[in-house]
């Protein structure tokens, strides 16, 4: 008898501890949970996070200069603009004079825009396209018999460590959506690579991703089902001081930044958005010495289908550490 009560209290036991840390990861509806994100010193990390279930992955952010997108109707490659990467359009020929590009003849710095609704939209080498030519891709012309897209410009990349190097987007297939490329140092008739890149054999993640120094196509992304948001450092386009850290919300995630009395509204009657940098960075504010949170407010629409307040109450610059705390509403 007495065995089979301590056995009794045993099981009891471990239910209740097993209910306990259900609880922690999936809180219920309206019990909020304190959490956090740890970029590191320099916010050299990135960091993708799940509404519901904490932090997903860490990935560095210097490992990748290159991004190829995965889904078919899509022709975005993203560039590293967060680690200083940068992008400009050669201005002295086209694709043909590849071996010609020896010295910097280039316009504007060319950079992804999070401002859209979408992280297939407005790449870095989606810019230089004609808005007269409803084919012009940027880096290339679609093929409306083929559906191939066929590159037509040289681009100068600047990496990182200061290094140029020429690239050209020699084409995307549309039967295999393979991107094909050419990439050389900024010298006449520097020696070539030809690199393929074959998203479709990722097709769990928005992006694949490719490190010039290296030769390395790198898997670095979680599932895109599984990540809400991302904290990183990204190009804001702001005149002066165009890098931020701040949060990019996944593909087909929406969100709602509430300011003033707003903050008091249910999350049924506000109006979200797929803007992928609506959350952003300006949630905090340097006052000169450290951050101040003068957004904390704000709504997501998860990739799980469910609705989260998402409320930030701090942001340690010099450890890269953000604090927030995370509400199921429905």
């Amino acid at each position: 008898m007495k065995s089979k009560l301590l056995f009794l209290v045993a099981v009891v036991a471990v239910s209740l501890s097993s209910c306990k840390t259900d609880d922690v990861v999936n809180p219920p509806v309206n019990q909020a949970k304190v959490d956090s994100l740890v970029s590191g010193v320099g916010y050299a990390t990135d960091v993708y996070y799940s509404l519901k279930n904490g932090v997903v992955k860490t990935a560095p952010r210097a490992e990748w200069d290159l991004a190829f997108a995965t889904i078919s109707k899509s022709v975005s490659i993203l560039i590293n603009s967060g680690s200083k990467d940068s992008l400009f359009v050669w201005k002295s020929g086209a694709i043909a004079d590849f071996a010609k590009a020896a010295a910097l003849d280039n316009n504007k710095n060319l950079a992804t825009s999070f401002d859209s609704l979408s992280w297939y939209n407005h790449s870095a080498f989606e810019q230089n396209l004609s808005p007269t030519n409803p084919y012009d891709q940027g880096w290339g012309i679609y093929n409306g018999t083929t559906h191939d897209v066929a590159g037509d410009s040289v681009y100068i990349l600047k990496l990182a460590d200061g290094t140029y190097k020429k690239i050209a987007i020699i084409s995307r297939n549309a039967t295999t959506f393979a991107f094909k490329f050419k990439i050389a140092n900024l010298a006449a008739n520097a020696a070539t690579d030809t690199v393929t890149i074959t998203p479709a054999s990722y097709p769990t993640k928005n992006f694949i991703y490719y490190a010039v120094a290296t030769k390395t196509v790198i898997d670095r992304e979680p599932d895109k089902t599984t990540w809400d948001f991302v904290f990183t450092k990204y190009d804001s386009k702001l005149a002066g001081n165009p890098l931020v850290s701040g949060i990019l919300t996944n593909e087909g995630v929406s969100s709602v930044k509430l300011v003033g009395a707003d903050s008091t509204k249910v999350y049924t009657a506000t109006t979200f958005t797929k803007k992928v940098s609506n959350i952003g960075f300006d949630w905090k504010h340097f006052n000169g010495s450290s951050y101040d949170i003068v957004n904390p407010y704000y709504f997501v629409h998860g990739v799980d289908g469910n609705y989260y307040q998402l409320k930030f109450t701090a942001f340690k610059y010099a450890t890269g550490v953000t604090l927030f705390t995370v509400k199921k509403l429905n």
